[in-house]
């Protein structure tokens, strides 16, 4: 019994840890892990394995709230927030290398401008 409990406590308190962040909790430039949808003012920095649903675990940086003159570098199938301008061309990013070719520009530099 004492192993099931254990169990069902672990479970729970790391599907918490997957939930997707709340905004209302997270300062400017904190990092996140979600299974889930990217939410409203975060940028996608890096995959970190899988989910339970196979999807990949996303790294997520909330951008909302930096300062005008900021910049990160985001994946790819990131969204990119409202004042934030994409600068460059894409690059190579290691923590974003988990979908598709390790080698291949995965990346996009973004810029706050307003």
């Amino acid at each position: 019994m004492r192993r099931l409990f254990a169990c069902a406590v672990a479970l729970v308190l790391g599907a918490a840890t997957l939930m997707a962040p709340s905004a209302a909790q997270a300062a400017p430039g904190d990092v996140a892990l979600t299974c889930g949808p990217v939410p409203s003012g975060w940028v996608i920095i890096g995959y970190s394995g899988r989910c339970g649903s196979g999807s990949w675990q996303l790294v997520v940086q909330q951008a909302d709230g930096l300062p005008v003159g900021s910049w990160l570098r985001v994946c790819l199938a990131s969204p990119v927030p409202a004042g934030w301008w994409v600068i460059g061309n894409p690059v190579q990013q290691g923590s974003c290398a988990a979908v598709g070719s390790p080698f291949a520009p995965n990346a996009l530099d973004i810029y706050k401008r307003s």
